[in-house]
């Protein structure tokens, strides 16, 4: 059997990080930037040591008004400074809880971007070396944030288990239907493509080749804990 790592969103203020917390093994915890604060982050930390859940860092945009989901006109010493704090923030207050942080994951549209455009991939890189170079990078494959973490850090592969994709494999935007998924059945078929196929079915419904090491569900999707549970269920059979 597969042994699948599943990521959560998670921090950012939504009533789910409970009952996601048990279903996952990998946590990435908003910075207090696009959503949550310092007591959310040691609460949250709290969570996942209870359920023995792996501790990550979800730097954004400092824009709570957007989510961290439009791109902000910093600068790329600014950029660099407010990842760097972001990340410094989770490693310092797993550290007092005994917690070891073991990867960093960009949010919204810093994750876009990193995916397509070297200088936020630079700064990216560089705010995590400034803290641990020890770290995972949690990145989609074949992008220029993957490409450029390359003998610098260790990377690991995601994909979507609630998202739609495009066909050069970059998320479907979420202004447009069908962008996320939250048909438990659906999700599953989904899944089972990726894990078992190797494959993803596009918005258009061809299929692409696609690789990963671990399957992201978003903390805030409103129907996360019942899809996790569903996977949970029926993935074996």
């Amino acid at each position: 059997m597969k042994m699948i790592i599943i990521n959560a969103d998670v921090g950012e203020g939504s009533v789910n990080d409970k009952d996601i917390m048990p279903l996952i093994s990998w946590c990435n915890i908003a910075c207090g930037a696009h959503a949550g604060s310092e007591e959310e982050v040691e609460k949250t930390i709290a969570l996942a040591k209870r359920n023995k859940v792996q501790v990550g860092a979800h730097p954004g945009y400092a824009d709570k008004e957007n989510f961290g989901r439009i791109k902000l006109n910093l600068s790329y010493k600014e950029l660099v400074q407010s990842l760097t704090d972001q990340i410094q923030l989770i490693a310092k207050k797993a550290e007092e809880q005994g917690v070891k942080m073991i990867h960093v994951k960009p949010h919204g549209a810093l994750y876009n971007q990193a995916v397509k455009e070297t200088s936020i991939a630079n700064a990216i890189l560089e705010a995590v070396q400034n803290v641990d170079k020890s770290l995972y990078i949690v990145t989609q494959k074949n992008g220029i944030l993957d490409t450029l973490a390359k003998g610098v850090l260790k990377v690991k592969y995601e994909a979507f288990l609630d998202r739609a994709y495009e066909e050069d494999l970059t998320l479907v935007s979420r202004s447009k239907p069908g962008a996320i998924l939250t048909d438990p059945n659906e999700v599953l078929i989904h899944v089972n493509n990726m894990i078992n196929r190797g494959v993803v079915r596009t918005i258009t419904g061809s299929e692409k080749s696609i690789s990963f090491d671990t399957l992201c569900v978003h903390g805030d999707h409103q129907n996360s804990v019942e899809i996790l549970k569903y996977l949970q269920q029926n993935l074996n059979k």
